[in-house]
């Protein structure tokens, strides 16, 4: 224990941290532990999407802090940013989330996902819509926002990142 009060605290002056663990278990619990003390998001970067699933398992048996996946793009679709509107939906959101919570929080990502670009929080708030129950919008500025975020006007929408207009 005296060990991960001390990992915990020069966390605070030293904010990368190398757990080297087999077990990911092992890990779960000291990343929990920590956040439990510095009371900040940790973003824990793996070699691959299998490392940190096994890692997003383990979290919720010691801690309740909500967790998110920051995702890659594939390596096919590096070229073309907006190619895949879920993964790209999924790194706002997460972005979001970074940029406007206050609460700790666990971001899980992979190295892959630092090839692609990530947002500014100006620019994340730039990009971003939102549109609540009863609220009036120009509808113009809708399909304008959705051409621009890399939507694909269709006459009908049977996959993601596709939009129709109606009536």
């Amino acid at each position: 224990l005296p060990n991960l009060l001390s990992l915990a605290q020069s966390m605070e002056t030293s904010p990368c941290v190398s757990i080297d663990c087999t077990n990911n278990s092992c890990k779960a619990l000291i990343i929990s532990f920590v956040e439990k003390v510095i009371q900040k998001p940790i973003v824990i970067i793996s070699k691959d999407t299998s490392s940190h699933d096994q890692l997003i398992e383990n979290i919720p048996f010691f801690s309740k802090t909500t967790s998110l996946e920051l995702p890659g793009l594939p390596e096919s679709a590096e070229d073309s940013f907006f190619s895949n509107p879920e993964i790209i939906g999924e790194r706002f959101k997460t972005l979001h989330q970074l940029y406007n919570s206050k609460k700790p929080f666990f971001i899980f990502t992979e190295i892959q996902a630092f090839k692609n670009p990530i947002l500014s929080p100006q620019t994340l708030n730039e990009k971003c819509l939102q549109i609540s129950k009863g609220q009036s919008i120009v509808f113009s500025l809708l399909t304008e926002k959705l051409f621009e975020l890399g939507y694909n006007l269709k006459d009908l929408t049977p996959y993601p990142g596709e939009f129709s207009k109606r009536g």
